[in-house]
């Protein structure tokens, strides 16, 4: 019960930072109120995971793991396959982290967040 007064609360706060950002950016504010459904999603998931999901720390690790194979090729990538190549590369190499390293958070909570996933994406035709 605390959990949903939380996400009202939360709710309400982020409605009335928007009206705040209103006189400013009134064309801004009105798509945030029309997508706070997305950017609240994160409360949905366990609480003990949520912090690893509402940060950018996986994109800059991917992100920093692409500059680095960048500067080692002389700071660009010679063609189009050669970027291909070694995006491939860097995936592979940080799911192997990921499986090796899971985060215990998410581990414990892996069966809700798939069924989650599976209530969001079910039926959905991906293709």
């Amino acid at each position: 019960m605390w959990l949903r007064s939380f996400f009202l609360l939360l709710t309400d706060n982020f409605v009335w930072s928007i009206l705040l950002v209103k006189s400013e950016k009134p064309e801004m504010a009105e798509h945030l109120l029309n997508q706070k459904d997305h950017y609240l999603t994160f409360l949905l998931f366990p609480e003990d995971t949520r912090k690893h999901f509402y940060t950018t720390n996986a994109v800059e690790s991917i992100n920093s793991g692409i500059e680095r194979m960048r500067n080692d090729l002389g700071g660009y990538f010679a063609s189009v396959r050669s970027l291909e190549v070694n995006l491939f590369i860097q995936f592979c190499n940080l799911h192997d982290l990921w499986s090796r390293k899971p985060i215990p958070a998410v581990r414990a909570n892996i069966y809700e967040l798939n069924q989650l996933f599976d209530l969001r994406y079910a039926g959905l035709d991906l293709n």
